[in-house]
């Protein structure tokens, strides 16, 4: 029961004994006052002995994304009712979402709530359990527990197919000089590691001479050359606070374009900026999985007003931008980007005209 509705019942049971002195009202105010003690009592005495924890549900299954909240009492006395306040932000939209859920715990036991995401609109999704409080069963009276939890997930954009257009040559020999720091590769004149020899591994990978020293067989794991040639740009900066569609539509081209070269087996590299914190990220593309991850990286910051272009943002602090190839993918005028890429080939995808139902299929190059 709800404060509100507990506090309309006591009102009426006490309006009703000074009217009438029935004693049916006594009645009903002492069994009020027993039931609001009795509730009470472990309230106080088990309200630590919660823990809390939230899950992701359905997060990648093309249903609807959902959290579950698993409260659990770890005392002997049972707790009538627990409160929480699910909290649900999407990072790159900036959308917000609450839910108040209510849960009974058994002694030593658990219950669950879910929360359901209704928004369809893509990018990274925080959910946190706040606010855990312990109350009576009328809800009169609270107490902190010190419970909450949180999870993430990413709602992933809709995949269109888009063809790049991008001939690169297969890289002949290993003479490049920037490698994955986490990744096995097949250069083995740059190593990433010496590990035990495990089954499987080739008998070109033993460390003879260190094997000897050390009276066992190890190996050593060659380093994962990173193709420096193509560039795909995710700028996040805008010049004006741009429409929620219009975030969508970023979010489904970078996306499309990213598995599209994926698919095509291209290594790449992404950049994009966190405009809130003017910060600015690369991160290499080798593989599927490396894909996986760097999507709901980038889509776990919005679009944001700001003057400086993820472009010159990246020059100030890391390098002037080194490729052959580069897509950018903005809200911006190719305009503002005019003298600020030095690549031979240059590639501009408009998400305002997406914006405007002018879907692209094809990467048009320039230079």
């Amino acid at each position: 029961m709800n404060r509100t509705a507990s506090l309309i019942v006591c009102a009426a049971l006490v309006a009703g004994n000074l009217l009438t002195g029935h004693p049916v009202f006594q009645v009903g105010i002492a069994s009020f006052l027993a039931v609001f003690v009795l509730s009470l009592v472990p309230c106080i005495a088990g309200r630590r002995s919660v823990s809390a924890r939230v899950d992701p549900l359905n997060a990648a299954s093309g249903e609807d994304p959902a959290c579950k909240a698993i409260l659990r009492n770890a005392s002997r006395l049972p707790l009538f009712n627990v409160r929480g306040k699910m909290c649900m932000t999407n990072l790159f939209t900036g959308e917000e979402a609450q839910r108040t859920i209510s849960l009974a715990l058994p002694p030593k036991g658990a219950n669950e709530a879910e929360f359901i995401v209704s928004e369809s609109h893509p990018g990274k999704v925080s959910v946190m359990l706040e606010d855990g409080r312990g109350c009576d069963v009328f809800g009169l009276f609270a107490l902190s527990t010190g419970a909450g939890g949180s999870c993430s997930f990413t709602i992933a954009p809709e995949l269109r197919s888009m063809d790049a257009g991008v001939v690169l040559a297969e890289s002949e020999g290993f003479d490049n000089d920037v490698y994955a720091p986490d990744k096995k590769g097949p250069d083995r004149t740059e190593v990433l590691q010496v590990r035990e020899y495990e089954q499987g591994d080739s008998i070109a990978q033993i460390h003879w001479k260190l094997s000897g020293k050390m009276g066992k067989m190890v190996v050593k794991d060659g380093s994962l050359p990173v193709d420096r040639r193509l560039v795909v740009v995710a700028d996040k900066s805008v010049r004006e606070p741009a429409p929620i569609e219009c975030a969508d539509v970023f979010a489904e081209l970078f996306a499309s374009l990213c598995a599209s070269l994926s698919e095509e087996g291209l290594a790449f590299r992404v950049v994009h900026n966190d405009v809130p914190n003017s910060s600015v990220s690369e991160v290499a593309v080798n593989t599927a999985d490396d894909l996986a991850e760097t999507i709901p990286e980038v889509l776990s910051s919005p679009l944001a007003v700001a003057s400086e272009t993820c472009v010159d943002l990246y020059e100030r602090i890391v390098a002037p931008l080194d490729a052959s190839h580069v897509i950018c993918v903005s809200c911006r005028s190719r305009e503002d980007y005019r003298g600020r890429i030095a690549a031979p080939h240059v590639a501009f995808l408009d998400a305002r005209e997406g914006y405007q139902a002018q879907r692209h299929s094809y990467v048009e190059w320039e230079g």
